[in-house]
């Protein structure tokens, strides 16, 4: 998945604004900046918004009618 995705469903905001915060330098993985919001994350990597860390969901999704 991308960052942009991934942030901007986890924050509840558009990917523009997640790429502009992406860009702002507010979001690490592992540990490092990242500024590309094109960035593909990994089931592995841990991702952390302004030094809180945010948990990506593994496994499968359901959902219902």
């Amino acid at each position: 998945m991308r960052l942009d995705k991934f942030i901007a469903q986890q924050l509840g905001v558009s990917r523009a604004i997640a790429g502009r915060e992406i860009r702002g330098n507010r979001v690490t993985v592992d540990g490092d900046i990242i500024k590309n919001a094109a960035f593909k994350l990994l089931p592995e990597h841990a991702v952390a918004y302004g030094g809180n860390p945010l948990a990506q969901q593994h496994g499968p999704r359901y959902f219902y009618a």
